[in-house]
């Protein structure tokens, strides 16, 4: 079974404009989609009634789009109003810097377990906003010009933790509390730890994919570096609103379980007849080409049986992770 590409599965989305956006599924006799209810962040997912903490599957830019489907943590008690996806990574423990002296020499990249970094973006990008937590403690150490961190494209950035984006300083350098008016606290370069540290924020840079050191390979030069995890919360446009998917099954259909049937119409028509339906719940239609059949039925209550070319889609409901039970 794939789950890369376009061939994700087969499914209509209803679209809050009012439009029916499909995808075939090319596949062979029996496929389904393996992530069936595309669900976007841990936010959409509290937002259907799951509020405990733990890895759940998401797929930020829908269904047979981009990225794959992928699994990732879910905080959701932290903040009442949503939940927050976690992006984990290898380098969470404070780590040490030393014996590197030239800028930049030192380097470490940044992995966020089996999940690519175009992944980790589009959770980024489809969230309301991401922050990611970074700090430099240092020892007679340099910050400007021999440390850096790494955006989501291995671009240079030349800023840190809670300083504006791009502006060369730390965040003391915002507040004016830098020793000496030095753009950072690091740049003291002197016998006292000091630190420079706070959040990323501008989530189109987000993640971080790599982090440099230098100046630490004289003499009582040393650092040591954290890096937290990628937070994002919310949906900057809330995605889900006014949408049903349904599930392509292929070749099978619900034998004699029909609540409605509607000749001449397409498949289209027949997914807005099933979700306006008033006298009866409609879970599921049979279709074949120009002959509707819906029911309130789906696979969940009736085992589907074979028949080509009839194909069954199936409704997606709330707190339903993979309604597809086997045959």
């Amino acid at each position: 079974m794939l789950a890369g590409g376009s061939d994700h599965c087969g499914v209509l989305r209803w679209s809050s404009d009012g439009t029916w956006n499909g995808a075939d599924c090319s596949s062979t006799y029996g496929y389904i989609c393996k992530y069936p209810l595309n669900t976007i962040s841990c936010a959409e997912w509290k937002r259907k009634g799951y509020t405990s903490n733990g890895y759940y599957t998401i797929d930020p830019d829908g269904r047979n789009n981009g990225v794959d489907p992928y699994r990732v943590y879910c905080d959701m008690t932290t903040d009442a109003s949503t939940g927050i996806t976690t992006f984990e990574h290898q380098e969470a423990n404070r780590s040490l810097v030393t014996g590197a002296e030239a800028p930049f020499s030192f380097i470490r990249y940044i992995a966020y377990g089996d999940k690519s970094v175009n992944q980790v973006a589009t959770g980024a990008d489809i969230s309301g906003e991401c922050y990611q937590y970074i700090k430099y403690e240092c020892h007679h150490s340099y910050m400007t010009g021999f440390n850096a961190w790494y955006d989501r494209d291995g671009t240079q950035k030349n800023y840190w933790g809670g300083a504006t984006v791009d502006g060369g300083e730390c965040a003391c350098g915002i507040s004016g509390s830098c020793p000496n008016g030095h753009p950072c606290n690091c740049d003291t370069k002197d016998e006292t730890w000091r630190e420079d540290s706070g959040y990323l924020t501008d989530k189109t840079t987000l993640p971080v994919t790599e982090m440099r050191f230098g100046d630490t390979g004289q003499l009582n030069e040393y650092g040591y570096y954290t890096l937290g995890p990628l937070y994002c919360k919310g949906d900057e446009s809330f995605l889900v609103t006014g949408r049903t998917d349904f599930m392509f099954i292929k070749e099978r259909h619900l034998t004699g379980y029909n609540n409605a049937v509607l000749p001449s119409v397409t498949v289209e028509e027949c997914a807005t007849a099933c979700v306006s339906a008033s006298s009866f719940i409609c879970r599921s239609f049979d279709y074949t080409p120009s002959t509707c059949y819906l029911s309130e039925e789906n696979d969940l209550t009736v085992d589907p049986s074979s028949d080509p070319p009839l194909h069954l889609y199936v409704r997606i409901m709330d707190r339903i992770e993979n309604p597809f039970t086997g045959w």
